[in-house]
């Protein structure tokens, strides 16, 4: 409208009737494009319409009317008249940026994208910072495909908006297709940091989680839609299917029960619940089928399980009759005439059954458990002839099911005659050589049956089925080989066979070479995705590398995809077993047994079940039973045997033992077991030769390493016992770092062989720690001689409590065996921790005692300096000078007395801390008498001068008057045995010394200086003068030269 207001412009250029013009236009457009706008806000669509036409036609040139009117047009669907509005405002105006837009807006509903994408284009070529118009690309180009030119768009957008949330979800997406999952992940989580409750975006990416195997991942996101949306069914639905996958029944069927609650008129929820209960609650499974089947009666599935539960539940009849509406509702459904079958010849009905199989021949010809349950059956209604032909078709079909045959027919002698009647008349058939050497090795003549299998693959050296079945011979040989080689072959002839990839995987897991062993299943399960047989051996090695819920998804596949396989339950029962879930694994075991009670692992198995549960009765019956049907087979016998030593029969126990190794002398299980009744019985040397025998077979096994340093032990041949259980310390560590697998020790029993060494160890290092202690605090006097003896003594009768409680243990030991023996151990731990507590204690006590002491000794010295200063000061008097020479006089004598008694001394003195003497005369004598108990190494006698000594104390004996005699008599005697006993330091001496000479200064009388030659004690002093002067004489010791 801006040009209608150019009148003001004409105006001032004198143009006025121009200006008039113009302003009678605006005056009459105005009031209806104000109305056309007013009419739109009210939903007035047509009279909006009306008004903007109207203002149109007052100035076709106008952009406003044309861009309003089109984009109503385009709000009412009205798309191809929008477009034609669109283009008038692009004509009108050729940088009208929202035209462009707009208009491609309505090209892109009416599908019209390559016009699409040039709108698209010129809006980005008038304004480089459209966003949208990015982004609506992005979306063109994703739609045709162009996903490189998308992803470009893409990024210009999040280039220009960082924060473009939808953006972010359409480019993971795109990122996603192109196999880029962890940008896509990246992108999504980039949606959810900009809005946490978009749905579509966890939805979306928990997708991606469980392509990429990350379904705990995929489960969380889950469970962050229904939290945003707790009745989203779909996310309860997803989330159930992962958590089964999981083996996480429980929290799946938690999912379903929710489900069921926001929909109770669903069937799927109440079928799938069904189906996860089928193992756990049997009857609630049935409810659930059941009312799956009123809710959707045409769910032949729901049928199908309900009829398998009615047969576990012994309701064969009414199982027959769901059978028979799975066959009503899908009348090519195998399993439900295969089952069928079983059932009618199970109730006696043996023609039904038979009907029932040839039905089911009929639409599936090559069904080879048919045709071996059929001829099982004509040979029952003793159609013999037919019973033969039908083998022969299962063994045509699978070469495999020849074994069976001839297992059933037992005619291995007449098949092998017709075998070589048959290559006479036909010594070029490769085919029938292979058949014979099936044949010679189900009879046990394994050369012969290499040698034909030889001759087969010269005949055709592309004969995959002769390598084959040669490489399973070479596999039960253990000539592990010579099986890869055949195996490679085949692979090499046929690159595709899935057989050959599980069993070399088989072979693989034999040798411990797991790796190689899950790319071989891995590829299997790739070109066969239903062989039952690679699931269940995949599971296996699941299991033994301790992955249980792995195993157990995979045997519950294989179970479903061959329910009457009878050594799968058996699989699955052990894992279920070793999961401690038992009822669950006795109820594999009998259907193992149900469905071929000639299976003599099975028995075993439950027998090992039947002992964990103390039903000892049932389990040497299942014992018996195995070994009944296999004579051959030692695991039995050696369970059996295991059972005999537990309840204290050695004799049978043994017997079976030797019945093992007759049949296998590489059962190392049996020679470690063997060796620990022997060294419960006492017989070590015979226990030492099994356990070395069982190292030798198998020498990275810990139990027997372990077990054999405990009979060491026990022997108190500490040495030996040390170096085997370091030994075994390795062999857990390469087991627990997975450098190899040792198949036969559960992660119980190798937890507790390294629980049992862990404390072994301690004890040991216990031990050694308090021995070198005592000795340490017994040479640093910290203990006398009486207390060393006595830890000592305490020390050896632990160490013999814990040799002779030292029991060895096989691979079979139960959870209370195990903790008891570590209960022990733990018990002999903390009784020589107490004595290293103990020893500490009295230690600490000591070196208290001895701090006491020197404080005391401290105190009182510095007692002796301040008396000895007193008293030095009274003689240094006037009226004391007398008594002052004297005791200078006598000072020194005595000191090189004393000095030289120490000097002379055959034996060095030995500190002894405990011996701190009191200086004061008054305490010598009670101090030594108090101390002298307490000097733990009492030295050698000190060679003492008698003459010099006698002179000293006949000058005191002089003196001194009769009443303080033996006073002076007790403090010399008492430094003297100062001397002989204890270390004394020249400070210390020399302060007892002056305090002697003082005493004995004060003892001088007074008298005149011309009267001091006539002094009492002058004999005495020449006479040590004398003595002095000899000594220093006669000695070559510079000491006593003074």
């Amino acid at each position: 409208m801006q040009n209608y207001f150019q009148f003001k412009d004409l105006y001032k250029e004198n143009k006025f009737v121009q200006a008039i013009q113009e302003a009678n236009k605006a005056l009459e457009l105005m009031p209806k494009l104000a109305s056309a706008y007013l009419y739109r806000e009210q939903n007035l669509n047509q009279e909006a319409l009306n008004d903007f036409t109207k203002a149109i036609e007052l100035d076709p040139n106008l952009v406003q009317p044309y861009q309003n009117r089109a984009n109503l047009l385009l709000d009412l669907n009205k798309d191809e008249e929008a477009i034609k509005d669109f283009q008038k405002v692009i004509q009108i105006d050729p940088n009208y940026i929202n035209a462009y837009y707009n208009k491609f807006i309505a090209l892109n509903k009416l599908g019209k994208y390559k016009d699409a994408v040039k709108d698209l284009n010129k809006v980005i070529e008038l304004d480089s910072t459209y966003v949208n118009a990015y982004y609506q690309r992005g979306i063109l180009h994703s739609n045709f495909g162009n996903n490189e030119e998308c992803l470009k768009d893409y990024d210009r957008v999040i280039q220009l908006n960082p924060n473009h949330e939808n953006c972010y979800f359409k480019r993971a997406m795109t990122l996603n297709m192109l196999g880029k999952t962890e940008d896509a992940v990246k992108d999504y989580k980039k949606v959810l940091s900009l809005n946490p409750n978009n749905a579509n975006a966890y939805n979306n990416l928990a997708n991606i989680f469980h392509t990429l195997g990350r379904d705990e991942e995929a489960i969380n996101c889950y469970q962050k839609i229904i939290e945003i949306k707790p009745e989203e069914q779909d996310a309860y639905s997803n989330q159930a299917i992962l958590l089964k996958n999981l083996g996480k029944n429980d929290e799946a069927i938690n999912c379903y029960n929710k489900l069921i609650d926001l929909n109770p008129n669903d069937a799927n929820p109440y079928f799938r619940r069904g189906f996860l209960l089928m193992q756990k609650n049997k009857i609630q499974s049935l409810q659930d089928f059941t009312k799956a089947i009123e809710l959707n009666p045409s769910n032949k599935d729901a049928h199908y399980n309900k009829a398998l539960l009615l047969n576990e539940l012994g309701q064969e009849e009414n199982a027959l009759l769901s059978y028979q509406q799975v066959i009503k509702l899908d009348p090519k459904y195998q399993n439900a005439y295969f089952n069928q079958a079983i059932i009618l010849r199970k109730l006696g009905k043996k023609e039904e059954a038979l009907n029932s199989y040839n039905i089911l021949l009929q639409m599936h010809p090559n069904t080879v458990e048919a045709y071996y349950n059929r001829a099982i059956l004509l040979d029952e209604v003793g159609q013999k002839e037919k019973a033969i032909q039908d083998y022969n078709k299962a063994i045509e079909l699978d070469p495999s099911y020849q074994r069976i045959l001839l297992d059933e027919l037992g005619r291995m002698d007449d098949a092998l005659k017709n075998f070589n009647k048959v290559i006479e008349l036909n010594p070029k058939d490769a085919k029938l050589y292979k058949c014979r050497a099936d044949l010679m090795e189900k009879m046990g003549q394994n050369q012969k049956a290499f040698n034909d299998y030889q001759q087969a693959i010269d005949l055709d050296p592309q004969f995959i089925n002769a390598y084959f079945n040669r490489a399973l011979l070479y596999q039960k040989q253990k000539k592990y080989q010579e099986a890869l080689n055949d195996l490679n072959k085949i692979i090499e002839l046929d690159p595709k066979n899935a057989s050959t990839f599980n069993r070399r995987g088989c072979i693989y897991h034999e040798l411990e070479k797991d790796k190689e062993a899950m790319i071989d299943f891995n590829t299997s399960l790739l070109l066969d995705p239903n062989n039952p047989s690679t699931y269940n051996n995949r599971a296996n090695l699941f299991s033994d590398q301790g992955l249980d819920q792995e195993a157990l998804n995979d045997y519950n596949q294989s179970i479903l995809l061959d329910p009457l396989s009878s050594f799968k339950y058996c699989n699955r029962g052990l894992l279920l077993k070793k999961q401690e879930r038992n009822q669950e694994a006795l109820n594999d075991f009998n259907k193992a047994i149900e469905l071929d009670n000639k299976n003599e692992e099975a028995y075993n198995s439950r027998g090992n079940l039947y002992k964990e549960l103390n039903k000892l009765d049932e389990a040497f019956k299942d014992y018996n039973k195995a070994t009944e049907l296999n004579p051959k087979y030692v695991n039995s016998l050696y369970n059996r045997g295991i059972l005999y030593q537990n309840l204290g029969e050695k004799e049978k126990a043994l017997k079976d033992y030797m019945l093992v190794l007759e049949r296998n002398q590489a059962h190392s299980d049996t020679y470690n077991s063997r060796g620990n009744l022997y060294m419960n019985d006492g017989k070590m040397e015979q226990a030492i030769k099994d356990y070395n025998k069982a190292i030798e077979i198998n020498p990275l096994n810990p139990l027997y390493l372990t077990n054999l340093g405990s009979l060491y032990y026990h022997q108190k041949d500490y040495i030996k016992a040390k170096n085997f259980f370091s030994l075994a310390q390795g062999c857990l560590e390469q087991i627990i770092d997975s450098k190899f697998k040792c198949r036969n020790l559960s992660s119980k029993n190798i937890i507790f062989i390294q629980s049992k060494l862990r404390l072994i160890s301690e004890i040991d290092n216990q031990f050694q720690i308090t021995k070198n202690n005592v000795a340490q605090f017994a040479k640093n006097n910290q203990i006398n001689q009486q207390q060393e003896q006595a830890f000592l003594l305490e020390i050896n009768k632990i160490q013999e409590q814990a040799a002779s409680g030292m029991k060895p243990t096989n691979e079979q030991i139960d959870k209370n065996q195990q903790q008891q023996i570590l209960d022990f151990l733990f018990k002999i731990e903390q009784e020589v921790k107490a004595i290293y507590d103990k020893l500490e204690k009295e230690s600490k006590e000591s070196k208290e005692k001895i701090l006491q002491l020197e404080s005391k000794v401290q105190k009182l010295e510095e007692q002796d300096s301040y008396q000895l200063e007193e008293e030095l000061n009274l003689l240094k008097k006037p009226e004391n000078f007398q008594s002052f020479l004297y005791y200078k006089s006598l000072f020194w004598r005595l000191y090189n007395y004393l000095h030289a008694m120490q000097l002379m001394s055959t034996n060095l003195f030995t500190i002894n801390r405990d011996a701190m003497v009191e200086s004061n005369s008054e305490k010598v004598a009670d101090f030594l008498k108090t101390m002298s108990s307490t000097g733990s190494f009492i030295m050698g006698s000190v060679p003492i001068i008698g003459t010099t000594f006698n002179a000293i104390n006949a000058a005191l004996d002089y003196m001194v008057e009769k009443a303080k005699e033996n006073k002076f008599q007790i403090r010399m005697q008492a430094l003297t045995k100062i001397q002989q006993k204890f270390f004394v330091s020249p400070s210390e001496q020399e302060r007892e010394i002056q305090f002697a000479a003082i005493a004995l200064a004060k003892k001088q009388k007074p008298h005149n200086n011309d009267d001091c030659e006539q002094g009492a004690l002058n004999p005495y002093i020449v006479k040590l003068s004398i003595l002095e002067s000899n000594y220093e004489t006669n000695s070559e010791s510079e000491y006593l030269k003074r």
